[in-house]
């Protein structure tokens, strides 16, 4: 009797084991078509050198005054964001963000110093530069560009805007009196 107890033990904790098994190789089974179908469904992605291009067209764009030809190149649900500065959803609010910003700049140049890309992210160090209600001024930009199914999804630019405030402050004599912290 004790021998079958102990037989009856080993039969129960073995089918333990094999349910264990079976539940695992159903799940990594499950896991791995999930995968393969999501797979199927994701558009491939582009390379950096394709998305670069991207970021490269676009700030062209920019630099012609062709505000429609660089928000063309935009997502419809674009993000656009100046780090200082609240930041623009929609392509076609960024577009009318651009299109007044154009109207009191000139001359708008994009100089990238680095350009790096990874995965679906361009990352740009540049020196802009433009003509401001008639000043010129010069600011270092680091952007970063996010690129879905070859549209631009999200536009960072993180710079100091007390550097481009004391630029334009300066071509203005005797401004800078009038705002605290930037007469040094």
């Amino acid at each position: 009797m004790a021998t079958a107890k102990k037989t009856n033990q080993k039969t129960k904790k073995t089918a333990k084991k094999t349910a264990k098994k079976v539940a695992k190789k159903a799940t990594a089974k499950t896991a791995k078509k999930a995968v393969k179908k999501a797979a199927k469904k994701a558009a491939p992605l582009a390379t950096g050198e394709e998305n670069i291009a991207i970021v490269r067209a676009f700030l062209r764009a920019c630099e012609k005054n062709d505000v429609a030809g660089a928000c063309a190149m935009l997502s419809e649900n674009a993000v656009y964001h100046n780090i200082p500065l609240p930041p623009i959803r929609g392509r076609k609010r960024i577009q009318a963000t651009l299109e007044n910003a154009m109207k009191w700049t000139r001359d708008f140049r994009a100089v990238n110093v680095n350009v790096a890309a990874g995965g679906n992210a361009v990352l740009t160090e540049r020196i802009d530069s433009m003509v401001v209600a008639g000043i010129y001024v010069e600011l270092p930009v680091m952007g970063t560009f996010e690129i879905q199914n070859g549209k631009i999804t999200a536009w960072r630019d993180y710079f100091d805007l007390i550097q481009i405030i004391r630029q334009l402050a300066t071509g203005m004599p005797g401004l800078l009196k009038f705002i605290p912290g930037l007469s040094n």
